[in-house]
């Protein structure tokens, strides 16, 4: 993805790509209400330890199926955005490797 969008934009590519990285990794704890030191610390556990991407995922999840619950919202949207891009990551991390 980091990719593509640096060959679309160039430098400003990598910019957005890390911005938008940083905003899907908390809308998760925004959508589940969790003070803001925690998204923080979320933050900071997906850049610092390795097997945090698994755990990630599955509070992704949660917070996915508590955003189904709640009204509509931006948040809302952007995390239903953020699921499905991950889930659009990981299939194609599945595919690209099965392909070798």
């Amino acid at each position: 993805m980091k990719d593509k969008l640096v060959s679309v934009l160039g430098g400003a590519g990598a910019i957005v790509f890390y911005l938008l990285n940083i905003i899907f990794a908390v809308i998760p704890a925004v959508v589940l209400d969790f003070p803001i030191w925690v998204c923080f610390i979320v933050f900071f556990l997906l850049i610092s330890v390795p097997f945090a991407d698994i755990l990630y995922f599955w509070v992704e999840i949660w917070a996915f199926i508590v955003a189904l619950k709640d009204p509509s919202s931006f948040i809302s949207i952007l995390m239903f955005i953020a699921f499905g891009l991950h889930l659009y990551s990981i299939a194609y991390r599945i595919y690209s490797s099965r392909r070798n």
